[in-house]
């Protein structure tokens, strides 16, 4: 309950309760008031213990009034959903402790942003006492003296509110502050934080975003998408750099016929690289009359194809096989051909003054003048270095003659022991056999000896 102060003495202060008796409480009590004072005539929540001076006052408490006024607060802020402001006074193993007015709540680690984990959450919570932070209240129990704040909540509702002052299509500066195989995550300030899908970082094909961008670099991006009720912004790099769609929209249109490679082929058509950045579907549908087969092409088939319809926004090209007529591609066909057959002159017609030059440069390497002392001292050598080779040569034809002559005489000592183990038949035979190779091998020896012979 709440009075009017009536008076106030060295001791007591004295409260007008609206009954038949007045409550006072200890003036140093005044000391929790702002400004430390009251002035008669000032409202002031107390609590009443009881009875004192035999029942015609009423012992009160301004410390517990001041408490019952915040807990009435705290159950006002609950079922209102406010934000409120709390200062951490401490922490322990479960969480951070709080004032809310003047009360002492608990903020739970699970209702706190950003904490981490083992001693690093320990050190986060001791650097957060002393800190002003807002917080929403989640746990009213006035009687078991139970106040459970939560910083989470608040900051959800700030983040709220700050999203959405955003839309779609809005352009936004933000500075990367992680790179992930699926994208790049961007500090857009106020507690917000966006995502480049890996799809939206640049035109061309993009492995992984580290090819591109780094953390810590500043980029100009622009909302793609957002989901209030999910918190979420999807950001998008390259629709502020110039669109190659529009532009390919703006030299072609249906009808047009490309050149086309395959990249790959699905159940329900192939994709194929109209360019380094464009690529097109030809549905399978739109294959020519003779196949069915989606899979009918391979990877790094280069077909001729018309375009069915383009559709810069949305980023597609549909491509047509079969409306490309028969004139159409025979005449392409004989473009590639000619095309083929210029290209291997041009290589013949490269490949033969590399040869000639060749030739020539050998032809016309410098000799180094000799005078006609060295003429001479290259006359003496070549005359010793043929006296050499021809003693060489004379030594090898007697070597050749010993040796023929050696295997012709273990040839008839062999002979004469296979006649006499033998019967008389065989050793005529063996002996016919065996002259008629004495004779050739004696040929071979003579033919030998002849070659190598000097002229």
């Amino acid at each position: 309950m709440g009075g009017e102060v009536l008076r106030i003495t060295d001791t007591a202060v004295f409260i007008d309760v609206g009954g038949k008796r007045d409550a006072l409480f200890p003036a140093y009590e005044l000391e929790l008031l702002e400004g430390g004072t009251a002035q008669r005539g000032d409202e002031l929540p107390i609590y009443i213990n009881g009875y004192i001076d035999g029942g015609q006052l009423l012992d009160g408490s301004l410390a517990k009034g001041l408490a019952s006024r915040d807990w009435l607060k705290a159950q006002a802020s609950l079922e209102e959903n406010e934000t409120t402001e709390i200062i951490i006074i401490g922490h322990n193993k479960g969480g951070v402790i709080a004032t809310f007015g003047r009360l002492e709540g608990f903020v739970p680690n699970s209702h706190i942003p950003n904490l981490g984990y083992g001693d690093q959450r320990q050190s986060a919570k001791a650097r957060m006492e002393g800190e002003r932070i807002s917080a929403k209240v989640v746990e009213v129990v006035q009687e078991r003296q139970r106040l459970i704040l939560s910083i989470t909540e608040a900051q959800k509702e700030e983040r709220q509110a700050k999203l959405r002052t955003l839309a779609k299509g809005d352009v936004l500066t933000g500075r990367v502050v992680n790179l992930a195989k699926f994208g790049a995550f961007v500090d857009l300030g106020n507690d917000l934080t966006g995502l480049i899908h890996i799809s939206q970082i640049a035109h061309h094909y993009v492995g992984h975003p580290s090819e591109v961008v780094t953390v810590g670099e500043e980029l100009e991006v622009e909302i793609h998408k957002i989901s209030y009720e999910k918190e979420r912004i999807g950001l998008s790099r390259k629709a502020l750099l110039p669109s190659p769609w529009a532009e390919f929209a703006e030299t072609h249109k249906p009808g047009d016929l490309l050149e086309v490679t395959i990249r790959n082929t699905t159940d329900f058509g192939a994709f194929a690289a109209v360019n380094d950045i464009i690529t097109g579907l030809i549905h399978v549908s739109e294959y020519p009359t003779w196949t069915s087969d989606s899979h009918a092409f391979r990877e790094g088939d280069v077909v001729l194809v018309a375009i069915k319809s383009i559709d810069p926004d949305r980023e597609r090209v549909g491509l047509s096989l079969k409306q490309v007529t028969y004139d159409e591609e025979m005449a392409w066909l004989q473009k590639n051909r000619e095309a083929e057959s210029a290209a291997a002159d041009e290589i013949a017609a490269i490949e033969v003054p590399d040869a000639e030059m060749a030739v020539d440069t050998t032809e016309v390497v410098p000799v180094s003048p000799v005078t006609d002392a060295s003429e001479a001292e290259v006359t003496e050598t070549a005359e010793a270095e043929t006296a050499e080779t021809a003693e060489v040569e004379a030594t090898a034809t007697e070597a050749v003659e010993e040796t023929a002559e050696a295997e012709v005489e273990t040839a008839v000592v062999e002979n004469e022991v296979v006649a006499e183990a033998t019967s008389t038949e065989a050793v005529e035979e063996t002996v016919e056999v065996e002259a008629v190779e004495t004779v050739e091998m004696a040929e071979e020896v003579d033919e030998t000896t002849a070659v190598a012979e000097p002229v």
